[in-house]
């Protein structure tokens, strides 16, 4: 089984959509595509998940803090606390990302609709206007 494949197999199932366009040797998508696909993948109710799971990490080591005392409540207000601010460090990077990739999608598909309508008027046969007559 490919890697095209594999990914297909997986991912359309999972998230009720193929990718339209694949590479001509097949391994990898189209950059076109695999752009549109990544920002399609990442549901924006995952993400809010994501950005209230890293609030709730950030809150647990306030909380831990304030509630356990001695190194084990430091350790675990370091930690917790760690672990939440890098993760929506790491969330504000990937919104970054998603936005720019859009951006690209976007920038993309008006190139393509640009240079579509060249091509089909240089493909347009020109009717040819007989002279006017003087008059």
């Amino acid at each position: 089984m490919t890697f095209a494949t594999e990914l297909e197999t997986a991912d359309w199932r999972r998230f009720g959509h193929k990718p339209e366009v694949w590479h001509k040797n097949g391994l990898v998508p189209d950059t076109h595509c695999w752009i549109a696909y990544t920002v399609e993948r990442v549901a924006p109710r995952l993400r809010i998940v994501a950005f209230g799971s890293a609030a709730v990490l950030v809150v647990a080591g306030g909380a831990c803090a304030a509630l356990v005392e001695g190194v084990t409540g430091e350790v675990l207000t370091i930690v917790l606390m760690s672990a939440g601010l890098a993760g929506g460090l790491l969330l504000v990077f990937l919104e970054i990302g998603l936005s720019e990739e859009r951006d690209l999608a976007h920038d993309e598909e008006r190139r393509r609709k640009l240079e579509k309508r060249a091509l089909d008027a240089r493909r347009r046969p020109r009717l040819r206007q007989r002279p006017r007559r003087p008059g």
